[in-house]
């Protein structure tokens, strides 16, 4: 199937559902072999799921249940987005998760860029 403007709202529906699923059932029971191949596949689309209302909680959920050699592609990729993930909606959960359970130096990262900005970023809906 491909996807038009017109089967678009379908077609996102679907993957929502799909996310929805893959949330509730299967992140829940992430083991550290299990979540290896996870961190995998996810780690390709890190800022599309980090921005979307139920892949920002898979990205939280990897981050939680698995080993840090697994995550560091992962991080490193959210990385490259902080700026634009603290301005969205969702991906804002991500960065704050880092910030709250993350490894020391992602953190010292994390607030290396977001130094000098604080105040306008203190003024942004999601950025808050």
């Amino acid at each position: 199937m491909f996807v038009t403007t017109e089967n678009f709202s379908k077609v996102d529906h679907t993957v929502s559902d799909i996310l929805r699923f893959f949330v509730f059932n299967v992140v829940a029971v992430i083991n550290h072999c299990d979540g290896f191949m996870i961190c995998m596949c996810v780690g390709i689309q890190v800022f599309n799921l980090s921005t979307h209302p139920y892949g920002c909680r898979i990205i939280q959920r990897i981050l939680e249940h698995c080993l840090p050699e697994q995550t560091s592609g992962l991080l490193e990729e959210m990385h490259e987005h902080t700026e634009r993930l603290l301005h969205d909606q969702y991906g804002n959960y991500v960065v704050q998760h880092v910030l709250e359970h993350g490894r020391a130096e992602d953190r010292s990262r994390i607030v290396a860029q977001v130094r000098g900005k604080v105040l306008p970023l203190s003024q942004h809906k999601f950025a808050r």
